[in-house]
């Protein structure tokens, strides 16, 4: 924890789905940041507003969170 490693993840994981293509790429993070850790799975919400995520969509445990991989111009 606190090492770097979800993020550096989670950008190369971005970077690899535009390389193949896609446009924008979905994450069902926890709705509730302080949930145990079994819970999180999925990575913490502040991770995906971090790296561009919006929200999208709220259900009752998880948020679905997006972002766009198109090039900004």
């Amino acid at each position: 924890r606190r090492r770097g490693v979800a993020r550096a993840l989670l950008r190369e994981a971005c970077d690899e789905l535009a390389r193949r293509g896609f446009e924008s790429v979905d994450a069902r993070p926890a709705r509730d940041t302080q949930a145990e850790a079994m819970n999180q799975f999925t990575g913490p919400l502040p991770l995906y507003l971090a790296e561009g995520f919006t929200v999208v969509a709220e259900a009752k445990e998880r948020l679905r969170v997006r972002r766009s991989l198109r090039p900004t111009a």
